[in-house]
């Protein structure tokens, strides 16, 4: 193969690669002298295709069983599961292709001689009432098989989760914040929260005053604050299947914010499709900067056709960009989608709010309204023909 003076890469497309671990030499040379590399490459035997099956699907957990057609069972040494959250059911998936990005999916190592060769392994850790995908692919040796059919199931619902860190302080002489950490899922449908609190403690729990509070884990009380002030206050997380209630918490005069911190203005996402990246930006008054110790950024996919289920990102001060001005600050926060717990979607529809734990861990109000972002998924798709790129660089040796 020639090339010009200043072309400095060529590519190599091999059709007809059988299965296994194939070794290729590949050699460049010019005046300057000659250079070698070996290239080696892994192709999947497309001869071999396990068929994927589940049973006994319960809250967390569903149990796998699949089989080889026509070939040695014994041969293969270990086989990889991929399973992923989905948003809905895929139903434009090619069963032909491969899996669109690998980052997309847990994967779980499975040692068929631990079971005696029976094709038989139960996932678990999963989340309630989610939809899932699970697919499969053995290995003989260094060879993959190709991928198993992909399979789709909704794990059964439950009781949500009890709620963590719950936490109030006195907002101002007329008002008291309570708020608290969403669980990670609803475990089911229907789900809210219910907020208990009272000032008597004589008085049993099932008199305790109760508010449903739906969406956000923060709620604002009003009622008037004297210096002998104290509240008891619960939280309960409920859906379909029942309810879970938190631990206690008391709220006293002593817990206030007394800090200038500003409300943040001027909130704003941009997202880069390409890298999977979203960039947040926002602007605080500069006085308020040193006594801000995280943010809170809560975010729901709009996609999940689930309003009343927000979750959050803890976003460290340390990871910010920050530039000063005389009386204000832009913040800008930049990070991969992967971080987020998001299903599988071709596409989402992010709705984001933004809040600010300050010195004393209280939250303070989030931005007014919510801001909108739509990020697209990249996919991959199998490609019957394995170009490769040998690079050259320098102007006096060839490198491979």
């Amino acid at each position: 193969m020639r090339f010009a003076r200043n072309q400095l890469f060529a590519i190599l497309k091999l059709d007809n690669i059988t299965h296994g671990v194939g070794k290729y030499m590949c050699e460049a040379k010019n005046k300057h002298g000659m250079t070698k590399i070996f290239i080696y490459i892994i192709q999947s035997d497309t001869q071999i295709r396990p068929s994927l099956s589940y049973s006994n699907i319960k809250s967390r957990s569903a149990l796998l069983h699949w089989y080889i057609s026509n070939q040695r069972y014994d041969r293969f040494n270990h086989f990889i599961i991929y399973y992923r959250r989905l948003s809905t059911f895929d139903t434009n998936l090619n069963e032909k292709d491969e899996i669109f990005n690998i980052q997309d999916y847990e994967q779980v190592l499975f040692d068929p001689r631990t079971t005696n060769y029976n094709f038989t392994f139960q996932v678990v850790g999963l989340v309630p009432f989610t939809k899932y995908e699970f697919r499969l692919q053995g290995f003989i040796g260094h060879t993959p098989s190709d991928y198993s059919n992909p399979i789709f199931t909704t794990t059964l619902d439950t009781v949500p989760d009890k709620i963590e860190n719950l936490h109030g302080y006195v907002w101002n002489e007329t008002s008291v914040v309570v708020h608290w950490t969403p669980p990670n899922s609803t475990n089911g449908p229907h789900f809210y929260y219910v907020l208990y609190y009272t000032n008597n403690t004589s008085i049993p729990f099932s008199q305790w005053t109760n508010i449903i509070v739906r969406t956000y884990p923060f709620y604002m009380i009003s009622m008037s604050i004297s210096p002998s002030f104290q509240l008891f206050t619960r939280v309960a997380s409920v859906n379909a299947k029942g309810l879970i209630l938190s631990d206690f918490h008391q709220i006293n005069y002593n817990s206030s914010n007394n800090r200038v911190i500003s409300t943040i203005d001027t909130f704003q996402c941009f997202s880069n499709e390409q890298n999977q990246q979203l960039n947040l930006q926002w602007s605080i008054d500069h006085r308020s900067h040193s006594y801000i110790d995280k943010y809170l950024l809560y975010y729901s996919d709009l996609t999940e056709n689930n309003g009343d289920f927000i979750r959050m990102k803890i976003i460290s001060i340390d990871l910010l960009t920050i530039k000063y001005y005389s009386t204000y600050n832009i913040v800008k926060y930049e990070f991969n989608t992967s971080v987020l717990n998001l299903n599988f979607n071709r596409y989402h529809v992010l709705r984001l709010h933004l809040s600010i734990i300050d010195e004393n861990q209280n939250q303070l109000q989030m931005t007014l309204s919510p801001i909108y972002c739509i990020l697209t998924r990249q996919s991959g798709k199998k490609n019957n023909i394995l170009p490769f790129l040998l690079s050259i660089r320098g102007s006096d040796r060839l490198m491979l």
